[in-house]
């Protein structure tokens, strides 16, 4: 009998988990996306997605959509502050905001006129990005606990609603993934 709570179908051969419950690529049980911890990886991590990944987190469909950055490239990001905390952050780097939005972690733009909103000195940084989550509406589940689900940034599109200006954001959950470049002249 199949291993899952609940569940009193027969297990498939040297596996003790049913053909619903059983990884796609071995005989594990399923964690997510319909693979076990080992192989769940190699899914699409678009929510609701159940395709393979090409080549990175996400599948053919969801690539070209995602903000993710496949090679490990970093992106160039905007932190817009005061005088004092920017002098602070290039000192001693930055300090995660405990919430927000997308939950904790250091907030920056790929869009320069976001960051001017945030305060007279914009701080040009280098971020290596990693897993990127993409939260493209209000209550989305991993809207708060992305990093817990196993991504480095979260990651809100251009005009989905999510910010007010309809530009892009992005928010960096370990601040060592971030480096000042300089200030930028206004």
């Amino acid at each position: 009998m199949c291993q899952e709570f609940d569940c009193n179908d027969l297990a498939v051969a040297q596996s003790s988990f049913c053909n619903q419950h059983r990884c796609r690529f071995c005989t594990a049980g399923i964690w997510q996306k319909g693979c076990c911890r080992t192989h769940s990886d190699k899914m699409c991590q678009e929510f609701d997605c159940n395709d393979l990944a090409e080549g990175g987190i996400f599948c053919r469909t969801h690539n070209s959509c995602s903000g993710y950055n496949p090679d490990g490239r970093f992106l160039t990001m905007y932190h817009g502050t005061s005088r004092t905390a920017a002098a602070q952050i290039e000192l001693h780097g930055f300090c995660p905001s405990s919430d927000g939005m997308l939950g904790a972690g250091v907030y920056l733009s790929r869009n320069l006129n976001k960051a001017r909103n945030y305060g007279p000195v914009i701080l040009e940084c280098k971020v290596l990005v990693g897993k990127v989550a993409r939260i493209d509406r209000q209550g989305h589940p991993l809207q708060k606990t992305w990093h817990d689900a196993g991504f480095d940034t979260a990651w809100v599109p251009p005009g989905c609603g999510m910010v007010a200006s309809g530009l892009e954001e992005d928010c960096v959950y370990e601040p060592a993934r971030i480096q000042v470049l300089g200030r930028v002249m206004a």
